[in-house]
């Protein structure tokens, strides 16, 4: 795995992270 593509998983798996965080409190 390239740099690159650490990065981009990296910053895909914090979207998500916060995508979650954001829209928990609106759903539960």
């Amino acid at each position: 795995m390239s740099d690159g593509d650490c990065a981009q998983f990296f910053v895909a798996w914090c979207v998500l992270l916060a995508a979650s965080i954001i829209t928990l409190p609106i759903y539960s």
